[in-house]
């Protein structure tokens, strides 16, 4: 199953399509937050890099693990090497 965003802003919020894309809006737009996205991002990544999960479920669950192992030092460093 593919996800698209959409721009389109629907009453349900994902619609699913014939063809079993969902397609979900575009969250809003924070400038406050684009450098922790930045910044997290990639920490993230690099983490869960070359491994296979079974489900959603478990990606959000190592995703959420690898967060909770950062410390405070370095969400405090994201905003000035922005």
């Amino acid at each position: 199953m593919r996800m698209l965003p959409h721009t389109r802003h629907w009453k349900h919020g994902v619609v699913t399509t014939r063809n079993g894309i969902i397609v979900a809006p575009y969250p809003p737009y924070l400038l406050d937050l684009t450098p922790y996205v930045f910044f997290l991002f990639p920490k993230v990544k690099l983490r869960l890099k070359g491994r296979r999960f079974d489900d959603i479920q478990m990606i959000w669950v190592e995703s959420l693990k690898v967060l909770q192992q950062l410390e405070e030092q370095h969400f405090q460093e994201a905003f000035p090497q922005w």
